[in-house]
Order: C-alpha cells, then sequence, then structure tokens
C-alpha cells in the first residue's frame, strides 16, 4: 500500500523542534511554479563521518566526504567562428562557497556544436573571484558556425 501527502498551494512540510527548546522549524516548501515533478530520493544511512549532501540530476540525493570531490562547472557556448583568429575571456559561474585558487583548477575545452575546424592557441585562467572564473579563450577558427564549451574542474583544497 502507498501512503501519499499531498500539500497544494505552495504549501509547506513543516519539522518543529521540540516544544521545550522552543517554535523553530525546518520547512520543506515546494516552488510556486515547476516544469515537471521532482522526486527527491534520501540517502538509505547515515554517512561514517561529516559530509555534505550532493544531488543527482535523477534527485538521488547522496553524500560525500566534505573537501572530497571535485566540481565540474562547464561555460554557455562560446562562438569559436571567424578568421584567422578569435580572442575570448570566457566567464563560468562556479557556485562554491569559497573562491578556489588557480592552483586547484584544471581547465579544458571540447566542441559542442558545429564543425570541428578550429584550434585552440591558448587558454588560461585570467581572475577568479567570489563566484567566476574567467578563462582566456584564444583559438584559431575557420568554421563559419563552430561552438565550444570550457570546462572547469575545481578540486578542493
Amino acid at each position: 500500500m502507498s501512503r501519499l501527502i499531498v500539500l497544494s498551494d505552495n504549501g509547506s512540510l513543516m519539522f518543529r523542534e521540540d516544544l521545550a527548546n522552543g517554535t523553530s522549524a525546518v520547512s520543506l516548501t515546494a516552488p510556486a511554479s515547476l516544469v515537471d515533478d521532482v522526486d527527491l530520493t534520501l540517502p538509505s544511512a547515515l554517512p561514517g563521518s561529516t559530509s555534505y549532501l550532493t544531488l543527482s540530476s535523477t534527485g538521488v540525493i547522496s553524500t560525500a566526504a566534505a573537501g572530497s570531490a571535485d566540481v565540474v562547472v562547464e561555460s554557455a557556448e562560446v562562438s569559436m567562428s571567424g578568421t584567422p583568429a578569435v580572442d575570448n575571456d570566457v566567464v563560468i559561474a562556479h557556485g562554491l562557497a569559497y573562491t578556489p585558487v588557480a592552483s586547484q583548477i584544471a581547465v579544458t575545452c571540447y566542441r559542442s556544436s558545429g564543425s570541428n575546424d578550429f584550434g585552440i592557441r591558448g587558454m588560461w585562467i585570467m581572475a577568479i573571484d567570489a563566484t567566476n572564473i574567467t578563462v582566456k579563450l584564444y583559438v584559431t577558427a575557420n568554421a563559419a558556425s563552430t561552438y565550444a564549451k570550457v570546462v572547469c574542474r575545481i578540486h578542493p583544497a
């Protein structure tokens, strides 16, 4: 038998603390508008040490040891069209609670669509701040409809 609790009109599910300790609560609230159903699956057991939660694209919540997992962020598509060379400053939001340093970041580039007719002449980290990593991407390109993405893999210290 399946049991289901449905809260409509953007309702919240609240978990209150022990009344002897006060009236604070933890709430779980759906957004006012959704594109599709969202199903979250909690871990089956507590982790062996202090960990953080990760969420997969399928809704599975799992744990990972703090500071152990790489974070991968990707740019939007960047046009590689132009001759003889294209000079791009690619800004990528890293979404971290801290500002990473250059030695923690590996940068790569791949063709995301169009022709494979470009060559990387140079790619380096220009700036890092509390929200973004800026990468200089200098390429030779001949095709009129070539696009690429820049990927940063950040390894926590």
